[in-house]
C-alpha cells in the first residue's frame, strides 16, 4: 500500500494482505483443486483511489500514516468479507456485519453514546462523503446502473433523510438508496445505523425498485408452479421420467464441518439438507439405483430455475460431477486485472481429480429461468463454456460478487464488488475480453411456457433432443 500526502492518494495491490476472520467451523474450499497450468492471470494487480474529492486528508504523524478509520478498515478487511465498526465506545471486528454477534453482545454493541441521539451535520457530511467514495470507485456495476457520479442519484429527498438528524429517516434513506435508487439485486441494507437501539433493516416489497419487484414476483411465480405441477413430488431433490433426471438445486450451500461427517469421518444422511455438494452425491446414487432397478438414465437434467445464488465454491463443487475442467473466469474493475481459473472437484473423494470424478455417461444440460442469479448465473455460465446445453430463458444475471460495506454510522450495506464474473470465448487463442453478464446469458434453447419447466415428458423429450445426431 503506497500513499501519496501530496495528491491524497491510496495505491494498493489486489493481493494485499488483508485481514481474515477465523472460520474454523466451515472449510469453503474442500475437495477443489486449481489446475495452475490451465489458468491464466495478467500481471494488472494495482489500483490508485483518489480521496481529494471526498474531503480525505492524509498527513503524517509521529512518523505515522493517518487516515480515517473506514479507508484504512475496507482496505484492510472489507476486501476479504470482514469489517471493523465503531460505535464511539468500541471497535468491533466481525465476519462481514454483526449478524453472527450473538444477541447479549449485539444488545451491548447497539446501547451506546450514539443511539437516540442526534448525529452531528459534519459527520451526516462525512457519511455522505463515504457513500460517494464507494459508489464511485467500488460498485462493480455503476455503468449498468446508468451512473458516473454520486451525485447523479443523490436526490434531494435522499440527501435530506441522509443528512437528517433522526436515525429512522437515515435508515429509510438507506433502503431508498438499496432498493430503489440503485435497485441492483446485491445490493441491500443489512444492518440498521447506530443511531437506533433496535437493527430493523428490513424491508417490504411496496418499498423496492422495478427490477427488485420483477425478479421476486417471477421467483414466486416460478415456485407457484413448480409445487401445483410437480405436487407431492415438488420438494424431490432428485426426479425421473423415463431416461430421464432431474436434479432440483434452489441454492448453494456451504454446511458446517461437523454437519457433513460424523467422527469416523463417514457422510452424514443429513448433510445433503445442509450442503449442494453432498446433495448432489446424493442425486447421482439416486440415479445409479433408478437406473439398476427401473430402466438405465441417458438424460441429467440440473434445474436451476428457482435458484438465486448462493456460496461460489458449493456451485463450483456441484459443477465438477459433469466437467472435468471449470474454467471460474473474472474481470477486477479498476485493477484491470484477468482472471481465468481452471478449478477440478474431487466429488468421489478419493483424494485425486481425474476422468472418475465426472459422470460423462450422460448427457447433461442446465435448466435455467430469470431467476437464477448470481452463483447460479455463473453456474450456467461455467457450463455454456464447457458446451453444456442450456434451456429455459435467459438467466437473472448478477456478475459481481458481494461487498460488505461498514458505513460510518454502524449501518451495513452489501453491494456488488469491483469483481466481476465473466466469461472469455477466445480463451484458447489467448484472448481475454470483458463480457458484461450483469443481466444474464442466453440460452441454446428456449422454453416460452413456464409450465413446461417442470413438465417433465416435455423435458424429457426436449432432453433427448438435444444431442441426437
Amino acid at each position: 500500500m503506497e500513499f501519496s500526502l501530496v495528491d491524497d492518494t491510496v495505491t494498493i495491490d489486489l493481493y494485499f494482505p488483508y485481514n481474515t476472520p477465523e472460520m474454523e467451523e466451515t472449510d469453503y474450499s474442500y475437495s477443489l483443486y486449481t489446475d495452475e497450468e490451465k489458468s491464466y492471470s495478467n500481471d494488472d494487480y494495482t489500483a490508485t483511489y483518489n480521496f481529494k474529492p471526498y474531503d480525505i486528508d492524509f498527513f503524517l504523524y509521529d512518523g505515522k500514516y493517518m487516515m480515517p478509520y473506514w479507508v484504512a478498515n475496507y482496505f484492510l478487511n472489507t476486501l476479504n468479507y470482514c469489517n471493523i465498526f465503531f460505535n464511539k465506545r468500541e471497535f468491533i471486528f466481525c465476519y462481514c456485519d454483526l449478524g453472527d454477534v450473538k444477541s447479549s453482545d449485539l444488545r451491548k454493541i447497539r446501547n451506546n453514546p450514539m443511539t437516540d441521539s442526534a448525529p452531528l451535520q459534519k459527520e451526516r457530511e462525512d457519511q455522505l462523503n463515504q457513500l460517494a467514495f464507494y459508489f464511485e470507485n467500488i460498485f462493480g456495476v455503476k455503468e449498468d446502473e446508468g451512473f458516473d457520479k454520486f451525485s447523479d442519484i443523490l436526490t434531494s429527498t435522499l440527501r435530506k433523510n441522509l443528512t437528517s438528524e433522526s436515525g429512522k429517516d437515515i435508515l429509510k434513506g438507506y433502503k431508498h438508496l438499496s432498493y430503489v435508487d440503485i435497485d441492483d439485486l446485491h445490493t441491500s441494507i443489512t444492518q440498521a445505523p447506530f443511531y437506533l437501539k433496535e437493527n430493523s433493516p428490513q424491508t417490504s416489497t411496496s418499498d423496492i425498485g422495478q427490477f427488485y419487484y420483477n425478479f421476486y414476483m417471477l421467483g414466486d411465480e416460478l415456485e407457484s408452479k413448480r409445487r401445483d405441477i410437480l405436487k407431492n413430488h415438488a420438494n424431490d431433490y432428485v426426479r425421473f421420467y423415463d431416461d430421464t433426471a432431474i436434479i432440483t438445486l434452489q441454492g448453494f450451500e456451504t454446511g458446517e464441518t461437523d454437519k457433513l461427517k460424523d467422527e469416523e469421518g463417514n457422510i452424514l444422511d443429513s448433510a445433503k439438507d445442509v450442503d449442494s455438494f453432498y446433495l448432489f452425491r446424493y442425486c447421482m446414487e439416486e440415479i445409479a439405483k433408478y437406473s439398476q432397478n427401473t430402466k438405465q438414465v441417458k438424460n441429467v437434467i440440473v434445474d436451476l430455475t428457482t435458484n438465486g445464488g448462493g456460496n461460489v465454491g458449493a456451485m463450483i463443487r456441484c459443477l465438477g460431477y459433469f466437467i472435468e475442467d471449470i474454467y471460474l473466469e473474472d474481470y477486477y474493475k479498476g485493477y484491470n486485472h484477468i482472471s481465468s481459473v481452471c478449478y477440478h472437484v474431487d466429488t468421489n473423494m478419493d483424494g485425486e481429480c481425474d476422468a472418475s470424478d465426472v459422470y460423462s455417461q450422460y448427457n447433461w444440460s442446465v435448466l435455467v429461468s430469470g431467476y437464477s442469479f448470481s452463483a447460479a448465473n455463473s453456474f450456467a455460465i461455467c457450463a455454456k463454456q464447457a458446451g453444456i446445453k442450456l434451456i429455459g430463458q435467459k438467466t437473472g444475471g448478477g456478475m459481481c460478487s458481494i461487498t460488505p460495506l461498514a458505513l460510518i454510522d454502524g449501518a451495513s450495506i452489501y453491494t456488488s464488488s469491483p469483481s466481476c464474473t465473466t466469461f472469455y470465448p477466445d480463451r484458447a487463442n489467448g484472448v481475454y475480453e470483458f463480457t458484461d453478464v450483469q443481466y444474464g446469458i442466453n440460452v441454446d434453447v428456449e422454453i416460452d411456457d413456464y409450465a413446461n419447466f417442470y413438465n417433465d415428458e416435455y423435458l424429457d423429450n426436449l432432453a433427448d433432443s438435444l444431442y441426437s445426431k
